[in-house]
């Protein structure tokens, strides 16, 4: 499972930084670790309905997409998911109401800005609140203002707006057969 990750870690982060360090170690541990912080029902939280309310889970690390292996073994949400379910409660005649349950420190900044300007193209339709249900931090938060309203639970914690990249260590490979060059960028280029 090492490196296989880089791809992933090369994209620019809206995350707590505590967050990231804790991703990058569970990646470069491999499923076994990663499943320590799985959900206790051994998946990942699905769409309720409640009523006219469709309750979308926004948990965990946000990526561009996700699937049932990513979402089980690192408690992932792909923006593909949620996009999809907010489309079908958008659709659905018996959802009256939106409600997106937060609990996420943030994650990719790949695809957030689309999926916010669905969600505000969504506004007026049907109501949309966005519930800090633990924690709302960078790409959630960017994700929870988009809906018509912020609700933040006693508990619960908002903001952490930034934008991470992580950097890959690789010098020691110029002596392995490569020529590495360095590329420093400060101003025009």
């Amino acid at each position: 499972m090492k490196r296989n990750y880089l791809g992933l870690m090369k994209r620019p982060w809206a995350i707590l930084p505590e967050a990231l360090t804790m991703l990058v170690a569970a990646l470069e541990a491999g499923p076994r670790a990663a499943e320590l912080g799985a959900a206790e029902d051994g998946g990942a939280a699905k769409p309720t309905q409640a009523g006219g309310t469709m309750v979308i889970p926004v948990q965990g690390y946000i990526v561009p997409r996700s699937n049932r292996m990513l979402e089980e073994w690192f408690g992932v949400t792909g923006i593909n998911r949620i996009k999809a379910q907010l489309r079908e409660a958008m659709a659905n005649p018996s959802v009256g109401r939106i409600l997106f349950d937060v609990d996420s420190p943030g994650g990719s900044v790949e695809g957030v800005a689309e999926l916010a300007s669905e969600i505000v193209a969504a506004r007026g339709k049907k109501p949309m609140t966005a519930v800090a249900n633990g924690l709302m931090a960078s790409a959630a938060y960017w994700i929870g203002s988009a809906a018509d309203e912020i609700v933040v639970t006693p508990s619960g914690m908002v903001g952490s707006i930034g934008v991470l990249a992580v950097h890959e260590e690789m010098s020691g490979l110029a002596g392995a057969g490569g020529d590495w060059g360095d590329a420093d960028y400060g101003g025009e280029v």
